[in-house]
């Protein structure tokens, strides 16, 4: 009986269904990928963290809402920040006994920041990325190390047999390569 029922189950499988599947995973992992700036944006609009996470959740579900407008290939941070935009206005104006320290403008302006800013420390990122693959094996365990949760040089030092003092010199030139590495590349992207 159990064999029949999922048989007759994956019978009734539309493409309508593996395409809903398909909206609904794609929809989790850029939401997933960018909430954290979604909710960063709007408590810079609205300073006060409690207002934030009702927008923050109001802003979540028009996304999805409106996710079969959203099309795939442009930035869904940009877009997502617009549906934000358009909930902080809406949330102001019902505010209106309260009020209100700053204009359209003002939010515009500041939207555009976290876009610029956003797209300026993505590129950071992915180009410190590639300055830490680009280190030797053993500069890159040693960053590994110090940069895991709870890490400890003392505890670094003793499981590598050096002294805290050689590890802390080692941490810094290795820092030095990656801020000089993250600079050049950052150089390479303004000429292209």
């Amino acid at each position: 009986m159990a064999s029949f029922d999922s048989q007759h189950d994956s019978q009734n499988d539309s493409p309508q269904d593996s395409q809903e599947s398909d909206r609904t995973r794609d929809f989790l992992v850029l939401h997933s990928r960018h909430a954290r700036w979604i909710y960063g944006y709007l408590v810079s609009l609205v300073r006060n963290h409690a207002d934030a996470e009702d927008l923050f959740g109001e802003t979540t579900s028009t996304l999805w809402e409106k996710f079969n407008q959203f099309e795939p290939g442009t930035e869904f941070r940009a877009w997502a920040c617009r549906i934000a935009q358009l909930k902080v206005h809406e949330w102001r104006r019902k505010q209106l006994r309260v009020p209100t320290p700053v204009d359209a403008a003002f939010i515009e302006a500041v939207t555009d920041a976290h876009l610029s800013v956003s797209k300026q420390l993505d590129a950071r990122s992915e180009h410190l990325g590639d300055c830490v693959d680009a280190l030797s094996q053993e500069d890159r365990d040693l960053i590994r190390r110090r940069y895991s949760p709870d890490a400890n040089v003392q505890a670094i030092a003793d499981a590598l047999g050096r002294s805290i003092h050689q590890i802390y010199r080692r941490l810094n030139r290795v820092h030095e390569v990656l801020r000089r590495c993250v600079r050049l590349k950052d150089g390479e992207g303004a000429t292209t």
